[in-house]
């Protein structure tokens, strides 16, 4: 079974497009792990290991597979607060008064800039079908926020 849940869009206006030109845009736009300080990255990826193609052209050029990948790092802001919460009574004791809001947020800036750094990241794939006969997309997401991130992805 190719797709588990299918959400279906239409085109507003008549859209083609070449192979070469899908397979250069979605090139452009690889998937990849999140940078330093990066929370998620949204990226094409191979549609096969052994061909390593990001678009797979299925009829005629008229229908074309597409794989996204979206990687997300975890951090709960549990986690942060509580390593904050650590690093502020450290403070708090050695200079022997209660600190002021901003230097609080400072704080708890720099701790999440380290346990960014640390996060574990997450990786999703979202499955599409162009179909320019039919002018449709279809995406095997039934999250409005995952189909959103995958076709903003497509119009870029």
């Amino acid at each position: 079974m190719l797709f588990k849940n299918l959400t279906a869009y239409r085109f507003t206006k008549p859209w083609q497009v070449a192979l070469s030109d899908l397979e250069a845009g979605a090139a452009q736009r690889p998937s990849r792990d999140c940078q330093m300080q990066e929370l998620e990255h949204v990226g094409f990826d191979h549609i096969h290991e052994k061909t390593r193609l990001r678009v797979w052209p299925v009829q005629n050029a008229q229908v074309f597979l597409l794989r996204v990948t979206h990687t997300k790092k975890l951090l709960p802001p549990s986690v942060v607060k509580e390593e904050a919460r650590k690093v502020i009574v450290e403070r708090e004791k050695s200079l022997g008064e209660p600190l002021k809001g901003p230097e609080k947020k400072e704080i708890i800036a720099q701790v999440r800039d380290d346990l960014l750094q640390k996060a574990f990241q997450k990786k999703s794939t979202i499955q599409m079908i162009i179909h320019l006969g039919e002018q449709e997309i279809w995406i095997d997401q039934v999250a409005e926020k995952k189909c959103s991130m995958a076709l903003t992805l497509l119009r870029k």
